[in-house]
């Protein structure tokens, strides 16, 4: 048996590391490139005289040869250094690239050119014949064209063997992103990645081919192709489709049971896309909601130039508000939050978008005397009054904790919007207000009575109700992820328990287009779409992970609703001017009011127990179904 030695090994692998050294060399690179075209110019002379003359070269013009080679030499390297030329990544090289080779080795034949026509002199003519340069120049830009082409095959015959045992991808969608995605991906080896196909719905583009792989069939064809082509994931390259048409394109993908990958809508009309920019189905690319159609201008005129404070800065809804606000160039922008390491991240976000204007601090809503301290001091024209405890069973637990941040504190806020002056406040609401069973909803509707009252002694007052909102703290959405990624069960309270959904961004943007259109005081509701189950939800977000998660059903929690209601039996919505934002036709009847909650408040801040708070919250908001035994 043969066998080699460690010098002989030593030796053998002497080419594979020159090569990768020079890969990662750009001075190496550069040289090479360099030295390549200077041979090139070399050959491209020498021939282009002699297939000028057909062989016979006259005496005088042999002379002239190698000052013309050494002087095109010199020039044509210079040249390519000048525009870029060897900064490229070769390998990658795409049409752009061969166009701008082609320009500049047009540009120095027309130089060398002009130095012929300078040099000619009358009695010898010209010293390089005009058909000799047209030549030199089609032979010069063949050789550069194909050293530089060379280097893109050697990197193309490479891909076409990935990198240990690959796995097989689909793409949907034969698109232009998804071409540049497929290009990333065979250009990249070491991704580990073999594109086994495309699916596309277009009929013409049905067993063309992108690359290497080939359109095979349509979206209704998933499942079989799958199966067919041994497929371990898809990627979704339709940045640019509708979202009726991604949802569709989602859904087949989910019945897959594969993991699922999509090129987000940022990067449709980008000209580089990539498997970096691949990411996770979001739960917003599967809830049915089309785009929001907001008045910006209305919202900008309102916001522009303007003192704006939002309270809860740092929560999922005021971090988003203060973003969206700071875009629109308030003259201050104070942001009013008591979690130190939320408001400071959100703070130094927010000053990117609008520098100085953006301010921060750290105050409670339940001290009064700190919060009028900040309304004096930062004198705010708008009020976005966002803090509030909302977890349902949390506040169950803890209805005393309720009544302080919901009640307690929306009065803080309410005085001092009185005592400073502020001529616009906006309270966010939940749905949960609405014919409330649980004490964090109940202590909203007190919030929403008193913000009424609050408009009855002259402020301007904008209440906002909404559902859920997707990926919020606490939220189901977090939750379920959560549990996937420890490999538990996904826990849900009852299988036909509905939610209404909608994004942060879309609920901020409609929260601002709210406050534009108040007549002094107003109720609204948010249209939030068609209600979504839970479990369908649990069941998409598994599929669309590859499966590997069981759902377990722990029963509904006491006062939990089964669906959600945004109006009472008693209230009716009317149309605004933006299609998602409904008013309330008449105010609720007033309610209680500063006097009648004071007694709530006092049970409390002296922490008194939960029977005796629930049994005081009842008597003020009679519509409170909430039990009374003990706590839950």
């Amino acid at each position: 048996m043969l066998t080699m030695t460690a010098e002989q090994a030593r030796n053998k692998n002497i080419p594979t590391r020159i090569a990768q050294r020079w890969r990662v060399s750009r001075a190496a690179q550069v040289a090479t490139f360099a030295f390549a075209d200077v041979i090139i110019i070399l050959a491209s002379t020498v021939l282009a005289f002699f297939a000028r003359f057909e062989g016979a070269i006259p005496i005088d013009f042999i002379r002239i040869i190698a000052p013309t080679a050494l002087s095109a030499s010199l020039l044509f390297p210079l040249l390519f250094l000048v525009f870029g030329l060897y900064g490229y990544i070769w390998r990658y090289v795409g049409v752009p690239a061969l166009v701008r080779l082609g320009w500049v080795t047009a540009t120095g034949v027309l130089v060398m050119l002009v130095m012929d026509l300078l040099l000619t002199a009358p009695p010898l003519g010209r010293p390089i014949p005009l058909g000799t340069l047209l030549i030199f120049g089609v032979m010069a830009f063949t050789g550069f064209l194909g050293v530089r082409v060379f280097g893109r095959l050697i990197a193309y015959v490479q891909s076409a063997q990935p990198i240990g045992d690959p796995r097989r991808v689909l793409v949907v969608g034969a698109g232009s992103a998804g071409s540049l995605l497929i290009r990333d991906i065979e250009s990249n080896r070491e991704l580990g990645l073999k594109i086994v196909g495309l699916v596309d719905d277009d009929p013409a583009k049905m067993r063309l081919s992108l690359g290497r792989s080939r359109v095979l069939g349509n979206v209704e064809d998933l499942a079989r192709l799958v199966l067919e082509n041994d497929v371990d994931a898809l990627f979704v390259a339709m940045p640019g489709a509708t979202p009726s048409a991604l949802r569709r394109v989602l859904a087949a993908c989910g019945r897959t049971g594969l993991p699922v990958k999509l090129v987000p809508f940022l990067a449709s009309g980008r000209s580089s896309v990539g498997i970096w920019d691949l990411q996770d189905v979001r739960l917003e690319d599967l809830v049915e909601r089309d785009p929001v159609e907001v008045d910006t201008e209305a919202v900008k005129r309102r916001i522009h130039g303007s003192r704006v404070l939002v309270t809860g800065a740092a929560g999922s809804i005021g971090s988003e508000l203060c973003r969206q606000i700071a875009a629109l160039e308030p003259t201050r922008l104070t942001m009013v939050e008591m979690d130190e390491s939320r408001l400071y991240e959100t703070f130094l976000e927010v000053r990117e978008i609008c520098g100085t204007a953006a301010w921060m601090s750290l105050t409670d809503i339940r001290s009064k005397q700190k919060l009028l301290s900040v309304f004096r001091r930062e004198r705010p024209e708008i009020v976005i009054h966002a803090a509030a405890y909302k977890h349902v069973p949390l506040m169950e637990y803890e209805p005393a904790e309720a009544i302080k941040a919901n009640v307690l504190g929306t009065m803080n806020v309410i005085q001092a919007c009185e005592e400073s002056g502020v001529e616009d406040l906006t309270l966010i609401s939940t749905d949960k207000a609405v014919t409330p069973s649980t004490v964090m909803g109940a202590t909203k509707r007190l919030a929403e009575r008193l913000s009424i009252e609050a408009a009855s002694r002259g402020m301007s007052t904008t209440i906002v109700r909404f559902g859920n909102v997707l990926g919020s703290r606490g939220s189901v959405v977090p939750l379920f992820e959560q549990a996937m990624r420890r490999g538990d069960s996904i826990r849900i309270t009852h299988p036909d328990v509905t939610r209404y959904f909608m994004s942060i961004s879309e609920a901020v943007q409609l929260v601002l287009e709210a406050g534009t259109l108040t007549r002094g005081v107003d109720v609204f509701v948010l249209e939030m779409g068609e209600p979504v189950r839970i479990l369908d939800i649990a069941q998409t977000m598994i599929q669309m992970a590859g499966g590997g998660a069981d759902v377990e059903f722990s029963g509904l929690r006491p006062a939990e609703k089964m669906h959600e209601v945004l109006v009472s039996a008693e209230e009716q919505l009317i149309p605004t001017e933006s299609e998602r934002v409904l008013r309330l036709s008449a105010l609720p009847r007033q309610g209680p009011g500063f006097r009648d909650v004071e007694p709530l408040v006092r049970l409390a801040l002296a922490d008194s127990d939960g029977d005796s708070i629930r049994q005081e919250l009842k008597r003020v908001l009679p519509e409170y179904s909430g039990e009374t035994g003990g706590n839950v």
